[in-house]
């Protein structure tokens, strides 16, 4: 377990010695100063021997053997397809029931569309999936908040209307204008939209669609600043700024490059890899880039090349461009090599990083040399599922949204929800520690609230309604950390942001920073093996 940050408290005041009651001779009184003052000098020579080092700390952030991990579990044996047709089949079930209900005339139901991504082809494609820890986090926040319904009468039944963008979202602009045109029918019941995992140029564009239409929206994973595109988005995980703040400060302050003895020292300069026409990837590139300083050199890599063609060096703005995961290696390789203190922050997603490291390893001059990279969220779910196993050259770090399960950390909300993940998808679930289940699980905890609010000082729930409880505000536990959003805050404040330290045995904790729990002692402000730095805090 990390250590707890020593507390900011001022120093007491000594307390006051009364004099001796007797008096030597002038010449033994003498004698006896001269002792104790060598003696004195003598021993804080000592101290300071002890607590002066010739250098400062170096060991290296990762490797407590007592901190929580983020296992790594073998890959399920259903195929993807599999396991997303069992999510959505629980949704279905508990759609089911919720018209049972309201037949029985037992409460008042509303229907809150989720807009996601299509499954991964293949079993290998698991590694990079999201859309089925997302589905089953919705499925999971359903149940629960639809046997809250049945016990209190004040409270809103819940369909789920799941719908498919396709692979990357590549339908997501087409599905929200069919949403738009379902909600504007009379007694559609649509009272929002949950989901848009990720950050692309066509989630953004269904976002605006949505907001057109004036239908409110809680975003899930998707992290990029520019996914604020008006008032009726909202989202429950911490956006790229706060993210690329935490890493850079995370680079430049803590003990990541590995110097080949075992000891460890910040981070001297940093290659930046992203996409420039991912919307995710060139923005947190972007605005890491930014936050680290010492004037980073940004590889901009687009999958399936440019339009113009040719890779281009470095121009006035640092950037250089290449079209080629081959060229990719090669400059990571030469920055590395005339800097050995040089950390890469991929900004890219987690498919091109599989196959930059094959070539990285085989096909450049680099090969058995050490290379430290810190990516983002993308990597996480790769990561615990091994993808990148059996690299020892590989010093890997990754940003994930929630503690590892049987963390300390957690708060009661965020415990509960891992057993009831755990008891219906397995305790070595691949998907149980990457985030995904939780943030989706928050965002219809927050659409419920705000329906619950409005049915309560209306008895009636309309998107109008629920978008005003969403500006009113609310404050409210969650299974990925303290949400409080509304009243101008699109974003909870200082949403927890984890760093992680991949390693054999799983993906270890190395930084916790923000407010996992509504009380004091749930807001984690300081970072460092002794709470040395502060951690990055929302305005």
């Amino acid at each position: 377990m990390l250590p707890e940050p020593a507390p900011e408290s001022e120093a007491l005041e000594p307390d006051a010695v009364s004099p001796p009651t007797f008096r030597l001779g002038p010449v033994a009184e003498l004698t006896l100063t001269g002792v104790l003052v060598a003696a004195v000098l003598s021993g804080l020579g000592g101290w300071l021997l002890e607590r002066v080092p010739d250098e400062p700390d170096r060991s290296c952030l990762g490797g407590a053997s007592s901190e929580v991990v983020a296992a790594r579990p073998e890959l399920s044996a259903d195929s993807p397809r599999k396991s997303y047709q069992d999510a959505r089949r629980l949704i279905r079930e508990e759609n089911a029931r919720v018209d049972r209900a309201v037949a029985d005339h037992h409460g008042t139901a509303r229907t809150v569309v989720h807009i996601g991504s299509d499954v991964a082809a293949d079993q290998e494609g698991q590694r990079y999936n999201a859309a089925v820890p997302e589905l089953r986090g919705i499925a999971l926040a359903q149940r629960a908040l639809n046997d809250e319904a049945r016990n209190d009468s004040q409270k809103v039944w819940l369909r789920v209307d799941s719908r498919n963008a396709g692979q990357d979202f590549a339908d997501a602009p087409r599905i929200a204008r069919r949403v738009a045109e379902d909600a504007r029918k009379k007694g559609s019941g649509i009272i929002g939209v949950v989901g848009f995992s990720k950050s692309l140029r066509q989630t953004q564009e269904a976002v605006r669609i949505l907001g057109r239409a004036q239908i409110p929206v809680v975003g899930t994973t998707a992290t990029a600043d520019l996914m604020q595109v008006d008032g009726y988005y909202r989202r429950v995980a911490p956006t790229n700024s706060r993210e690329a703040a935490v890493e850079a400060g995370f680079a430049r302050r803590g003990n990541i490059m590995d110097d080949g003895t075992g000891k460890c020292s910040p981070a001297a300069a940093a290659v930046v890899v992203k996409d420039p026409r991912d919307l995710y990837s060139d923005e947190v590139g972007t605005l890491f880039a930014e936050r680290f300083g010492a004037r980073p050199v940004t590889l901009e890599y687009t999958p399936g090349g440019r339009a113009d063609g040719g890779a281009q060096g470095p121009g006035e703005d640092g950037v250089a461009r290449t079209d080629s995961i081959s060229d990719l290696a090669d400059a990571v390789c030469e920055r590395i090599s005339g800097n050995p203190r040089t950390v890469v922050y991929w900004a890219s997603r987690a498919l091109q990083f599989s196959a930059f490291l094959d070539d990285f390893e085989d096909n450049t001059a680099c090969e058995g040399r050490s290379l430290t990279v810190l990516g983002g969220n993308d990597l996480t779910t790769a990561a615990l599922a091994g993808e990148y196993a059996d690299r020892p050259w590989l010093r890997l770090y990754h940003t994930v949204h929630v503690l590892p399960a049987g963390h300390p950390r957690l708060s009661d909300i965020a415990k509960k929800f891992n057993a009831d993940y755990a008891r219906r998808f397995g305790s070595h679930d691949l998907w149980r520690d990457d985030g995904r289940a939780a943030l989706a699980h928050d965002a219809m905890q927050l659409m419920a609230e705000a329906a619950n609010r409005a049915y309560r000082s209306t008895h009636d729930v309309e998107r109008s309604n629920v978008q005003i409880g969403l500006d009113n505000g609310i404050r409210k536990q969650g299974a990925s950390g303290y949400l409080d959003v509304g009243r101008g805050r699109s974003v909870p404040r200082d949403k927890p942001v984890i760093v992680l330290h991949h390693t054999d045995r799983g993906s270890e904790p190395v930084l916790y920073c923000g407010a996992f729990t509504q009380n004091p002692a749930g807001r984690i402000t300081r970072w460092g093996p002794h709470g040395e730095f502060r951690c990055p805090r929302d305005s």
